[in-house]
């Protein structure tokens, strides 16, 4: 036996596993104590994400479409791949809470003039959760996930229309190119941010002849341009 023993392990008939001292391991030994750890974690982390989900899913039967909630998985998804973020730590009921609250900020959701409403009272109270430490949390979740409205998969078509521009070759923005949609419904889901870039475009295109117009106004005005002779003054004299 070429290998040293290693006294923080023992396995079968005293054999250090693989990973310490490179001895082929026995599969019918089972498990080394890395293995089992990876296993460990792996069936934790799945059982943890299994029943924020589910608690976001209550809660999403509620007060949101299934849009949000597959929203509110995807961001989920995220977090539990995400390094920086612990989703093993911390009450279950204030991840579900601020998955929530991220997704109804980066939607919107907030706002009253939105045909779906929340509030973050009513998000914390069906949580059991305080309102500071949700959206504290929510806040450190879309910084660290790097997930900001217009985000696609974490927003509304529209919301993501809304924010992604084309810089054309004349230097205006413009929203990205439609793709091909029957007439009927582009007119019903027609973006109402079109309207705004439409008469940002106008009102620049007036600046420029603007300054155009006052550039040529100035440079006119420093050339020696003979006054006109006033006939009235003359014949005074005459």
């Amino acid at each position: 036996m070429t290998g040293q023993k290693n006294d923080t392990f023992s396995g079968d008939g005293h054999r250090a596993p693989d990973d310490f001292n490179g001895q082929k391991g026995d599969k019918a030994s089972g498990f080394n104590r890395k293995d089992a750890a990876k296993a460990y974690d792996a069936i934790a982390y799945t059982v943890r994400i299994d029943s924020i989900k589910k608690l976001i899913e209550e809660f999403g039967e509620r007060h949101l479409t299934r849009e949000y909630i597959t929203f509110a998985f995807n961001l989920c998804d995220k977090i539990s791949i995400t390094p920086d973020l612990d989703i093993l730590r911390g009450q279950k009921t204030i991840w579900a809470a601020s998955i929530v609250h991220a997704i109804a900020r980066l939607n919107l959701l907030f706002d009253a003039g939105n045909e779906l409403v929340l509030t973050p009272a009513l998000i914390c109270a069906h949580f059991k959760t305080s309102k500071s430490t949700v959206s504290n949390r929510a806040s450190q979740i879309q910084k660290i996930c790097v997930v900001e409205p217009g985000t696609k998969g974490y927003c509304r078509q529209e919301i993501v229309d809304a924010v992604t521009f084309v810089a054309t070759v004349d230097g205006f923005v413009l929203p990205p190119p439609k793709a091909d949609k029957p007439a009927e419904k582009e007119e019903k889901q027609e973006n109402p941010a079109l309207g705004i870039l439409e008469y940002r475009r106008k009102q620049e295109e007036e600046h420029q002849k603007r300054h155009a117009l006052l550039a040529e106004i100035k440079k006119t005005s420093k050339e020696n341009i003979p006054l006109p002779r006033d006939d009235k003054q003359m014949k005074l004299f005459d």
